[in-house]
């Protein structure tokens, strides 16, 4: 049996040694396994969170658009409301630009007539300011005027009530003209 525990003695323990290693080899590569298995759940964690963060932005993203979608249709609903405002407007903006185009060419006119009236005014009152100057400066020749008349007429009338009268008109005859 010695030699029979000897043969087996080494093998037993080559065999242990070697199953040793293998269970070494095998314990490393769980390990490695295991850090693999660590490392690809870190992953997945951080890619989940990039997809809930990346869904956060696609939902946040849908919300703009939606809410910009609607706003867009509201903007095109008020255009063609306003368009369709602008088609009624036209054309009586068009006939209040006539009546006003009218307007000023008659307030043209009357401004013209206007300024050609004040011309003729200031034009009145020089002429009217020069004949009160003339009529200041020859009062006193024309009352010297009255006053020379109303004395011939004086004198005239104490000539005829004297008798003068009858000796013009015999005058008067003879100067005439026979047929």
């Amino acid at each position: 049996m010695n030699e029979s525990q000897s043969t087996s003695g080494p093998n037993y323990k080559r065999e242990f040694e070697k199953e040793r290693q293998r269970l070494a080899q095998l314990w490393d590569a769980y390990e490695d396994q295991e850090k693999e298995v660590n490392s690809l759940k870190d992953k997945v964690h951080q890619l989940k969170e990039t997809l809930e963060e990346k869904e956060r932005i696609i939902r946040s993203l849908k919300d703009v658009l939606q809410t910009r979608d609607t706003e867009n249709r509201e903007l095109h609903i008020e255009l063609t409301a306003l368009r369709s405002d602008k088609s009624t407007w036209d054309p009586k903006v068009k006939d209040l630009e006539q009546k006003v185009r009218l307007q000023q060419d008659q307030f043209a006119k009357l401004y013209k007539l206007a300024e050609d009236l004040d011309m003729e005014l200031k034009e009145a009152r020089a002429q009217i300011e020069t004949r009160d100057r003339w009529y200041k400066k020859n009062i006193l020749v024309m009352g010297n005027i009255r006053r020379a008349m109303e004395d011939r007429e004086d004198m005239i009338e104490s000539t005829t009530s004297r008798g003068y009268e009858q000796d013009l008109d015999g005058e008067l005859t003879k100067l005439k003209p026979t047929d």
